[in-house]
């Protein structure tokens, strides 16, 4: 139980963080559900295009670390 002004007025700046706090889990939601599309995608993708589409991604030159 909350005994000081303190302490509700910590308690109210916390609860004030509630929209904010749905907006950001929407978007890592979002995030997420994108993620999990992609996977099934690739997982359609033969392994030869999975190959070369990895091989592309890498940094070309330089230090490979």
């Amino acid at each position: 139980m909350t005994s000081t002004p303190a302490d509700v007025a910590a308690l109210l700046k916390i609860a004030a963080m509630e929209p904010e706090t749905l907006d950001d889990l929407d978007g890592c939601l979002r995030r997420l559900r994108d993620v999990q599309k992609a996977r099934r995608e690739l997982a359609k993708v033969p392994p030869a295009m999975l190959l070369s589409g990895l091989l592309d991604r890498r940094p070309r030159g330089g230090d490979p670390t």
